[in-house]
């Protein structure tokens, strides 16, 4: 009896140990999206023509009774004082699915809540954003996942693509724009290949904790929309 007793306790210790290890390597990917009202991010802007600095601020994040989290993130730029430039930053609704890893957002059109992006995806994942009426595909790329520090801080970086393609498998469609996250700063990096648009991070406020203006990511220093 004490030798079955002891088998099984052996049993149970070592489920234990394995499911604390999969918690330690089990990633929070909600990191790659702040939400926590008063979260702020001031980012340089420029059509290459003129240049501005756009502040964003979460302004509100509720949860409901699903458990998503419905966040409002207001945009102004600041040079002068007014909306934010087109293709850069607006104020927007998005929606946070903590158990799916997903971030859905709505667009001007009317479309949505479409899934913009998939927190938890791996290198080479994409889907679907929306289906046009007339043919063909919006798509969404994660094409590169990769380490870098910014502000002093080692943090995992996100490319996700955008681009436009008649076939949902293709991979080498025409890419619009792209959007990179870190995993310690939420969006760092917005290219627009067809506006000519590009901005980039220059400080942010997250959870009450200043990170120093002025400092570019290492890796990222110009638009990288030629991979998808």
């Amino acid at each position: 009896m004490k030798i079955k007793t002891d088998r099984t306790n052996r049993i149970i210790l070592i489920l234990a140990g394995l499911l604390f290890i999969t918690s330690l390597n089990a990633q929070d990917t909600t990191n790659f999206f702040p939400h926590q009202v008063g979260d702020f991010w001031e980012c340089f802007f420029t059509d290459f023509i003129d240049e501005d600095t756009i502040q964003v601020e979460v302004i509100k994040d509720s949860l409901d009774q699903n458990g998503f989290h419905h966040i409002i993130q207001a945009a102004r730029a600041i040079n002068p004082i007014g909306p934010p430039k087109p293709f850069s930053f607006d104020t927007t609704m998005f929606i946070l699915d903590t158990t799916k890893h997903q971030v859905l957002t709505y667009f001007s059109f009317g479309n949505g809540p479409l899934v913009k992006y998939k927190l938890d995806a791996s290198e080479g994942d994409q889907w679907v954003l929306w289906q046009f009426d007339g043919g063909g595909f919006e798509m969404v790329r994660l094409s590169r996942v990769y380490q870098d520090i910014i502000f002093g801080v080692s943090t995992t970086l996100k490319q996700f693509n955008f681009f436009f393609t008649n076939d949902s498998t293709d991979t080498l469609g025409l890419v619009r724009d792209g959007d990179i996250l870190s995993d310690k700063f939420g969006l760092v990096q917005r290219s627009d290949a067809e506006a000519g648009k590009f901005s980039f991070l220059k400080g942010a406020v997250l959870d009450l904790t200043v990170r120093s203006f002025f400092s570019r990511v290492s890796g990222i220093r110009r638009p990288v929309l030629n991979r998808c």
